[in-house]
């Protein structure tokens, strides 16, 4: 009877071939696309429309044999985030130079932006560069007309006029409401005020 001519394998060769292993996992791995910090350099749509994209360049570079940064190439048609429910929402559009986060949907999603709907991927890819969404407000400065949450109440800063526009009442109710430091809520008095048909003084 012929004996088995197979050679065992030796410690070296095992830890070799895991070793192998481990860096073609790790390629593949570091083909998908996950989550980046990205800055936008396009902004399509907005405004009292539905939601538009943004077009934007990720942050992170690409490293050549030498240490080198490798530019990149700015991703093209990203759905953004709108806080959005129904008919409502707060809008905030991207602006250029804004930086936020750029994830990455699992499968291609480019049939789902045109169609919004239910459907089957447009393609095999998966975790792929082209299928990112982008969610903003990440690292960016200081803001010049905000609504500002405190313990002590709200504050509202406009950069320029507030307008309101109501299909109905408006109500405020408000102990006081002042104007240039003036009380002109229900409890404001007049001065200058004399029986008769004139008009009053201004609010006191």
């Amino acid at each position: 009877m012929q004996q088995s001519t197979v050679k065992p394998i030796t410690a070296e060769e095992s830890v070799e071939g895991a070793r192998q292993w481990e860096y073609i996992i790790s390629r593949m791995i570091g083909k998908a696309y996950t989550a980046t910090l990205v800055r936008v350099t396009g902004v399509h749509g907005g405004g009292v429309e539905p939601v538009g994209f943004v077009d934007a360049i990720d942050l992170l570079q690409q490293v050549d044999g030498s240490g080198n940064g490798i530019p990149n190439v700015p991703m093209k048609n990203l759905p953004y985030f709108r806080l959005q429910g129904g008919g409502n929402a707060v809008i905030i559009d991207p602006k250029v130079g804004d930086i936020g986060l750029a994830v990455f949907a699992y499968r291609d999603i480019s049939n789902t932006k045109k169609t919004k709907a239910e459907g089957v991927p447009a393609s095999a890819r998966t975790h792929d560069v082209s299928d990112g969404l982008y969610i903003g407000g990440l690292l960016n400065g200081a803001p010049s007309q905000y609504l500002h949450f405190l313990d002590s109440g709200v504050e509202l800063v406009s950069a320029g006029g507030v307008t309101i526009n109501s299909a109905d009442a408006v109500a405020i109710n408000s102990p006081s409401l002042t104007h240039n430091g003036k009380n002109i809520g229900y409890t404001h008095v007049h001065d200058l005020v004399q029986s008769g048909t004139s008009n009053s003084g201004t609010p006191v």
